[in-house]
């Protein structure tokens, strides 16, 4: 399949994808699953091929079996033994001076 998909909740994918994917929840592309797309999502389990540029606002699995090609922009990377990862990775930063959050030398409210 090819195309620009939009999917609001969690996916598993099993099959051959390419193009865009915004998902909404969870990621998972099996052992048997390759895609070549650039991803936004939550959390990734990667388990099969992945060649793109993605960004995860929440964690990124590479299983054992799982052979990623790209970049990733995520909170948490982690890559499992046998797992296989060429490219650039990048920790998503939260935006500084949030609500709540203490700055030097302004006392609390």
């Amino acid at each position: 399949m090819e195309g620009k998909f939009d999917i609001a909740d969690s996916i598993q994918i099993e099959c051959e994808v390419g193009g865009e994917l915004k998902v909404g929840g969870k990621l998972v592309i099996g052992e048997k699953g390759v895609v070549n797309a650039n991803v936004e999502t939550v959390d990734a389990i990667i388990m099969g091929h992945y060649d793109g540029n993605m960004t995860a606002t929440g964690n990124v699995e590479i299983a054992a079996t799982g052979r990623v090609s790209g970049n990733i922009k995520t909170d948490s990377l982690v890559i499992s033994k046998g797992g296989f990862f060429n490219g650039n990775v990048a920790k998503i930063t939260r935006g500084a001076g949030a609500a709540g959050a203490p700055r030097p030398g302004v006392p609390g409210r």
